[in-house]
């Protein structure tokens, strides 16, 4: 039996090359590489070659808080569903790393663990920014076309957004208010779970096409569908994530480092993120040393 990684990349091949050498072959790798990216040809073509890497491929250009990140995400959940052998999966960003042994992810992820670690909660007691989120879908956002982190583009994003609510345009929402759930966009899911959500979103295209306007639609998208399915899904309260959200190292959520290693060791997570090449090294260095041993 196999666990799938689906990872979404941007960046840094050698980061992602040790991502993908900690595992063996009882993981396959599903990875989607932003089209921008500088990560090239023949480094793709070389994890390509990688027994453990199903699929690897340049896709869709995604920017920050665009549909095509979710759009990415799905498309390499179907992808890895298409092995019968897979019977979890595992969805991280090219910026994090496993903190775990890999016995433990053998011993952990199991037959006969059913739960889906997924941050699931009501929009309303999220505390998200913005009327606590509700502005990111009910108002149309423009994310694939405009990147949020240019100076100018953002501009133009929030006046788009600003007379948005001056008009009193609001989007139809696709689900109501009250059924609105969101969350962290990484997560660790039983193969019952990963493949409701991609069985509803061919049956449901237009739900689906609602959230295309959506500002970061990903941390809404798996929560609500599956929190409004009549199955009895089971739920953990922790989607086994090292993240800390406070503004460090230049980077909110923050770059990690060797400080963080106490922490990360303490805690139920399974991966961690973000890592970066330089601020991260010696924490990468000492976690590949304890887990590796």
């Amino acid at each position: 039996m196999i666990q799938a990684i689906l990872i979404t990349a941007y960046k840094d091949f050698e980061h992602l090359e040790k991502i993908v050498s900690f595992f063996d072959n009882d993981f396959k790798f599903y990875i989607h590489i932003d089209v921008k990216s500088q990560i090239s040809t023949y480094q793709i073509n070389y994890l390509a070659s990688l027994s453990n890497v199903a699929y690897i491929e340049k896709k869709w250009s995604i920017i920050w808080g665009g549909f095509n990140h979710l759009k990415a995400i799905l498309f390499l959940t179907n992808l890895a569903l298409q092995n019968r052998n897979v019977f979890y999966l595992h969805l991280i960003s090219g910026q994090d790393f496993p903190v775990k042994k890999l016995s433990d992810f053998k011993s952990f992820f199991n037959l006969q663990n059913k739960n889906s670690y997924i941050d699931c909660l009501k929009i309303e007691d999220i505390g998200w920014s913005g009327n606590n989120g509700l502005d990111r879908i009910q108002y149309y956002n423009f994310h694939d076309w405009l990147d949020a982190k240019n100076l100018k583009s953002r501009s133009i994003l929030n006046k788009l957004s600003l007379v948005q609510k001056k008009i009193g345009l609001k989007r139809k929402l696709a689900f109501p208010q009250k059924e609105l759930y969101g969350g962290s966009t990484w997560w660790s899911l039983p193969r019952k779970t990963a493949n409701y959500v991609v069985q509803f979103s061919k049956q449901h295209r237009g739900i689906l096409n609602k959230f295309r306007y959506t500002l970061c639609s990903e941390e809404f998208y798996f929560q609500s569908v599956l929190k409004n399915s009549s199955h009895s899904f089971q739920f953990d309260k922790s989607n086994l994530r090292y993240i800390d959200w406070n503004a460090r190292n230049g980077s909110n959520p923050s770059f990690l480092d060797l400080k963080d290693y106490q922490a990360i060791k303490s805690s139920d997570a399974f991966f961690a993120r973000k890592f970066h090449e330089h601020i991260s090294k010696s924490l990468l260095n000492k976690i590949l040393e304890e887990n590796t041993a």
